[in-house]
């Protein structure tokens, strides 16, 4: 292979890697828009499921489901679920029936030294995770924090996020 060749080769590579990166970057920018549209629509009717209603399991501190439709279609869902070290939620975000943006907090109470016992009037932000999707796929992840217990860090997240969105789209339209 001559010189010229691989020089060649070499730019072209590095072109196609920007570009793919550029495509990706355009994506999460277009998902940031419609995330904001949909937070920003106050003309949703919700559906709320509580506890046995839709968790699987019992958790020590409950559960809420709430589902934000509009003309018959889910928007956006939000989980939120209590734990005996935290609580959880995650937030789910559909645009035209795909799922688009998945975010993901833990709030972990604090702990009062006078009576030895976890304060869950007073709560950190412990743990985000902002989850991007395009087609079904996911295309980006962004964490920052640190969960108490790290149960599902290794996990195929986007499998994770797909299979419970579509679990609980299917309670909220029963």
């Amino acid at each position: 292979m001559t010189v010229k060749l691989k020089i060649l080769i070499f730019f072209l590579t590095i072109s196609l890697s920007v570009a793919f990166g550029q495509v990706k970057e355009d994506k999460i920018i277009d998902i940031r828009k419609k995330f904001q549209i949909i937070n920003q629509d106050s003309s949703y009717k919700t559906k709320n499921l509580i506890n046995e209603q839709f968790l699987e399991q019992m958790t020590d501190g409950g559960g809420e489901l709430t589902g934000y439709l509009k003309d018959g279609k889910i928007c956006k869902i939000i989980e939120r679920i209590g734990i005996s070290y935290c609580v959880r939620t995650f937030e789910y975000y559909f645009w035209d029936r795909q799922l688009i943006f998945v975010y993901e907090q833990e709030l972990d109470p604090l702990f009062n030294n006078s009576t030895a016992t976890f304060d869950w009037t007073r709560t950190s932000l412990a743990f985000e995770g902002h989850y991007y999707f395009d087609k079904g796929k996911l295309i980006e992840t962004v964490m920052t924090g640190k969960k108490r217990i790290a149960d599902d860090l290794d996990i195929d997240k986007e499998k994770k996020f797909t299979t419970e969105a579509n679990r609980i789209c299917n309670l909220l339209k029963e």
